[in-house]
């Protein structure tokens, strides 16, 4: 019996050379093979794309939201949380990842914790979008439906930078109770209904919500 030296050498030099070529990437490099990779589902090889960057440069807020996304993709839901927390705090004005985190906290029915992640949003202006989804989310958790829907679908018609985030928005339009659209848990003046049909916080409906798979797509 006689062994394959080349061939064993040949497969060898050919890790060594991939390896040499990942060490060679910059972080920009490794962001575009992550987004690459998740816009393919390829939600491990973006997990080991983003954790290259991170452990070369823990402050990257980016790399670090972006690794929370994919966290929360495969289900890893308090990993992800941890990380989009880490982001928000090296860099308070990553709207997108604020927003996300919010949504999280939120599917996850940690009320008090959405609420102070989402409010700084609101400073943001009735026409910015962030603002817009801001606002119905909170209205949401206090279960006034109605305005919750109007907040929604008035950032979702400001919206054309980031579309993403309107396919999460339309997600949860569609879970809501059918008097929404009737303008019932409504507490806008001159507007009809009563808040708080749901339960207290919205706590009830959230846990009805985070039943559905797609509630964290991030």
């Amino acid at each position: 019996m006689t062994t394959d030296t080349h061939s064993g050498a040949h497969s060898e030099a050919h890790s060594d050379a991939d390896a040499g070529a990942e060490q060679q990437l910059d972080e920009d490099e490794l962001l575009h093979l992550a987004m690459h990779a998740s816009g393919q589902d390829r939600h491990d090889l973006a997990i080991g794309y983003l954790k290259q960057i991170v452990h070369r440069n823990p402050r990257n807020a980016i790399a670090t939201y972006l690794l929370g996304a994919e966290h929360a993709q495969i289900g890893l839901y308090p990993r992800a949380m941890e990380e989009m927390q880490r982001a928000v705090d090296m860099a308070p004005t990553l709207y997108a990842a604020r927003l996300q985190l919010g949504l999280l906290y939120l599917t996850s029915a940690m009320v008090e914790e959405s609420v102070a992640t989402l409010a700084p949003l609101q400073d943001l202006g009735d026409e910015n979008f962030y603002s817009c989804f801001s606002q119905g989310l909170q209205h949401l958790i206090r279960d006034e439906f109605a305005d919750c829907r109007h907040w929604l679908q008035k950032g979702m018609g400001l919206n054309d930078e980031n579309l993403a985030l309107n396919g999460d928005m339309q997600r949860i339009l569609d879970a809501l109770p059918a008097e929404a659209a009737a303008g019932v848990g409504s507490t806008t003046p001159g507007a009809p209904g009563l808040p708080g049909v749901a339960g207290k916080d919205g706590k009830n409906w959230l846990s009805a919500y985070q039943g559905d798979d797609d509630s964290a797509s991030l």
